[in-house]
């Protein structure tokens, strides 16, 4: 079981990184973006890459039986959720401004 949701994971990273290879953009939290990506995983998530990871660390606590690594995602998730995304949303607020914000009230955060 782990191991099917650790590649269903993978699939999604693999899907969401896919826009950034192709316009040429690095993925880094600390920066402001220059592509608002709204396409592929994007179309149905804000942050798909932050969403696979999760469902990854899930596959492997599962892989190797240890429900106390399920607190790892958990984890994860609220840093991702509480730090990173919130500042990764007010750079795109601000770079990209009413797009971003149509964008936002169509795509949920997560899913």
């Amino acid at each position: 079981m782990g191991v099917l949701v650790f590649a269903a994971g993978l699939a999604l990273m693999l899907w969401a990184h896919h826009p950034f290879i192709r316009n040429g953009c690095e993925i880094n939290p600390y920066k402001a973006p220059r592509n608002l990506m709204t396409t592929g995983a994007f179309a149905h998530s804000r942050n798909p890459m932050y969403l696979a990871f999760i469902v990854m660390l899930a596959g492997i606590s599962l892989f190797a039986n240890d429900w106390g690594a399920l607190l790892t995602p958990a984890v994860f998730f609220a840093i991702a959720n509480g730090y990173f995304i919130r500042m990764e949303e007010e750079r795109a607020e601000d770079t990209f401004g009413a797009d971003y914000l149509a964008y936002k009230g169509r795509v949920r955060r997560w899913l």
